[in-house]
């Protein structure tokens, strides 16, 4: 997907800084959004609709999600899978 379908691209000059997070060079990617945009539902719809991009890349390159968003899904308590009860004389097994 060409970055130009989701976004405006303003090229920015910057000092030539390496970043890294983990211990790994990164490319960060920031945005102004406009009022009443909430920024975790445009990372997670982005995060989404880039998975065939992400299962494509080669060995040892990640797309992650980072900020606010990083914070809110850590936050969040992680769902696990409903077990069901079963016991001789119901038909569930």
């Amino acid at each position: 997907m060409p970055l130009s379908q989701v976004a405006k691209v303003v090229p920015v000059m910057e000092q030539g800084i390496e970043w890294r997070r983990d211990r790994l060079p990164t490319i960060s990617v920031r945005a102004t959004l406009p009022d009443g945009v909430q920024s975790n539902d445009v990372v997670t719809k982005m995060y989404n609709d880039m998975k065939d991009l992400r299962a494509s890349l080669p060995a040892g390159y990640n797309i992650e999600i980072q900020g606010g968003a990083e914070d809110s899904a850590e936050a969040r308590p992680r769902s696990r899978p409903r077990r069901r009860s079963c016991s001789p004389s119901s038909s569930c097994c």
